[in-house]
């Protein structure tokens, strides 16, 4: 059997190694459970919102923690692995995706952390390959990148709401 890198070429999508345990799942789901269990339990949601921080001393920890509160509730967790499963179904769509932006070339700002080992910078530049005018702001810090960049980000996206509207 070949493995998900492989056979669906994921890296290309921008997935980064941060999702190598929900690729490997993919491929092999009773193998695999153990480690997306352990992506909705507290070390797994806090590694998450950590994941690619320029300082983790940035992140406020009522964040992750408020988060795994909902992932506690019943049913929860089993929801959220759920969606993480049935995301493997968007990916064969994304080559709709990225038609549907060259056919419709709206304005599109992708403000991304480059230090995000789950989606890698090569995500956001994709949408240039679709909208060549996209505006790509990669910042340094990771997944929750509004943790350490709120400002930078609303100043992004003033300046981008303000040439556009």
């Amino acid at each position: 059997m070949s493995s998900f890198r492989e056979s669906h070429r994921w890296l290309r999508h921008g997935f980064g190694p941060g999702l190598a345990a929900i690729a490997a799942w993919w491929d092999d789901k009773q193998a695999g459970q153990s480690a997306i269990d352990g992506l909705v339990s507290l070390d797994g949601t806090r590694a998450q919102w950590l994941a690619g921080a320029r300082d983790p001393e940035h992140i406020d920890p009522s964040q992750y923690l408020a988060d795994q509160a909902i992932l506690d509730l019943p049913g929860r967790a089993d929801y959220m692995k759920d969606l993480l499963w049935d995301y493997q179904n968007t990916v064969p769509r994304y080559a709709q995706f990225h038609a549907w932006l060259r056919a419709r070339a709206p304005k599109v700002l992708a403000v991304w952390g480059r230090n995000d080992p789950f989606f890698t910078p090569a995500g956001a530049e994709a949408y240039r390959t679709d909208v060549p005018d996209a505006d790509v702001i990669l910042l340094d810090t990771g997944h929750f990148a509004l943790e350490e960049e709120v400002d930078a980000i609303a100043t992004h996206i003033t300046s981008f709401l303000g040439k556009h509207l």
